[in-house]
Formats: C-alpha cells, sequence, structure tokens
C-alpha cells in the first residue's frame, strides 16, 4: 500500500511538471499562430513589441500558478526526490530566465521604437513657454 501511494504521489507530480510545460507550450502555440495569420508579423517594431509582451504575460500566467503546484514527493528513496526536486527547481529557474530575457527584449524595442521617432520626426517636441514672472 506505501509503495503504491509513493507511486500515485510520484505520478501526480511527473504530471504537474508535464502540465505546466504543456501549457506553456500550449500558450506559445497560440500566440505564434495568431501571428501567422497577421502577412508579416516582424515587420514592424510595434508587431515584434506586441509578441514579446504577449509571451511575457504568458511566462508571468504560467509562473503564477507554478508555486501551489508543485509538492514534493514522499515515498520514494532520497535520490530520485533529489533529482526531481532538482529538475523542477531548474524548470522554475529555466522560466524566470526566459521572462527576464524577454522583458529585456521589450525594453530594447521600445528604445529601438522611440529612438525612430525621434530620427524620423514622429515625435515632436513641445517647447515650454516661459513661465510669467510675478
Amino acid at each position: 500500500m506505501v509503495a503504491l501511494t509513493a507511486t500515485r504521489r510520484q505520478l501526480r507530480c511527473s504530471l504537474t511538471a508535464y502540465k505546466l510545460l504543456e501549457h506553456l507550450a500550449a500558450n506559445i502555440r497560440v500566440a505564434a499562430l495568431a501571428l501567422r495569420m497577421s502577412q508579416n508579423p516582424f515587420d514592424t517594431i510595434e508587431s515584434a513589441h506586441e509578441y514579446l509582451r504577449m509571451l511575457g504575460s504568458m511566462l508571468e500566467e504560467v509562473q503564477a500558478t507554478t508555486p501551489g503546484e508543485f509538492e514534493v514527493v514522499e515515498g520514494v528513496n532520497a535520490d530520485d526526490r533529489a533529482r526531481r526536486e532538482q529538475a523542477l527547481r531548474l524548470v522554475l529557474y529555466k522560466l524566470d530566465q526566459l521572462r527576464h530575457h524577454v522583458a529585456a527584449g521589450s525594453r530594447i524595442l521600445n528604445d529601438l521604437r522611440t529612438l525612430r521617432r525621434l530620427l524620423l520626426g514622429e515625435r515632436y517636441c513641445v517647447q515650454a513657454s516661459p513661465l510669467p514672472e510675478s
């Protein structure tokens, strides 16, 4: 009975990790499909920025659901448990790393958009009017 309970917990932990990765993959597939439907998804800085924004929000959503889903597998040998915990921590770390890289890319695209507007005269500077003397 103890072995059966341990096997169920082990299976539940494996399924949770699989569900997390499957959820992320499904969200990325949806974003990719939405971009493919448009004619030139990376034709402009704005469309690339929108893609990174969608990807970043999906990563945040996955990370928000992750902490409550993982539980320590009990009843299995210590080596297997340690290896699984390490693998789950690595998944969380890599997701966090990807989220930071996506955020950095989004900021870079925002800077490029601002510079393009400046160079092409799309952004007009408003001159400050002199303050009235009192």
